[in-house]
């Protein structure tokens, strides 16, 4: 398995777990805030548990405009990138 691959299946458990939706129903074009219902706050925890799990800081004004899963993914693949 590829590492992004493998960190892809990390964000989506992260945000399974924190959205309460099972990781089947999470794919890359799932809309977080419309149809995983992830308000400010459980984007907040979501955020900080990435960020421990890869080390990684993310610019909070990019999450602002995150949309997709698709669109977060990007910008965790983006950081890890820059941070290695």
């Amino acid at each position: 398995m590829s590492n992004q691959r493998h960190n892809e299946d990390s964000v989506k458990e992260i945000i399974s777990k924190v959205a309460g939706y099972p990781i089947d129903e999470i794919h890359d074009d799932v809309h977080i805030r419309d149809d995983l219902l992830v308000d400010s706050l459980k984007q907040m925890e979501i955020v900080a548990r990435i960020e421990h799990k890869f080390g990684i800081p993310l610019d909070e004004g990019k999450l602002a405009n995150l949309e997709t899963l698709g669109d977060f993914l990007d910008l965790v693949n983006q950081q890890i990138l820059i941070t290695d």
